[in-house]
């Protein structure tokens, strides 16, 4: 084998060296993401909402769909049932000053139904106000790419009535082990 050979040789097998480690590359970055849904739906694999990306889609999902359908309408939002209040907190910041969770005492809200996460890809079902009485459902799909925001891609509209969304503020987890003293105090705990 002439130099000129052993050349071509040793750059085609960098070459390959080089695409084979993009290749392995651009699968970790697919294959840390789960496919999950929240809230858990039976015979997927469920994801908690404090789990990044589930509050950027949702506080993302909101915005467009209040942009795009119901723009006059206050930023009133809703969150699914036995999410925590850091979390409620946490969309709030994203989507702005204006923001708030929905009160039992209010009437229109924006309603996250569920999220589900597939890689770099996300749905979200939310319930907008889309005049009088009147509720639908759209589901709002997001993409991102690697260390960028997500970006709304597409939109389903589902022109079937919904009933007026209910508020889920305060209907978060309480952890007993934290939140409550034991019932039977342990003999070296003091007794009140």
């Amino acid at each position: 084998m002439n130099r000129r050979q052993l050349h071509r040789s040793i750059r085609r097998r960098a070459g390959l060296a080089a695409l084979g480690a993009a290749g392995v590359l651009g699968s970790a970055n697919v294959a840390c993401t789960p496919r999950a849904t929240f809230p858990p739906t039976p015979g997927t694999q469920s994801v908690e909402p404090w789990v990044a990306p589930i509050p950027e889609v949702m506080a993302t999902s909101l915005r467009y769909t209040r942009t795009r359908h119901a723009p006059n309408e206050p930023m009133v939002f809703n969150l699914p049932p036995n999410v925590p209040e850091w979390i409620w907190n946490n969309v709030q910041g994203r989507l702005g000053e204006d923001a708030r969770p929905m009160m039992p005492s209010d009437r229109v809200a924006f309603e996250v139904t569920e999220v589900r996460i597939d890689g770099a890809r996300a749905e979200v079902d939310v319930i907008y106000p889309a005049g009088g009485d009147l509720f639908q459902l759209i589901t709002v799909g997001l993409t991102t790419d690697p260390f960028q925001s997500w970006r709304p891609t597409f939109e389903r509209r589902w022109r079937i009535p919904t009933s007026r969304p209910v508020s889920n503020w305060g209907l978060w987890v309480v952890r007993e082990d934290t939140d409550f003293p034991p019932v039977n105090p342990q003999p070296w705990q003091e007794r009140q």
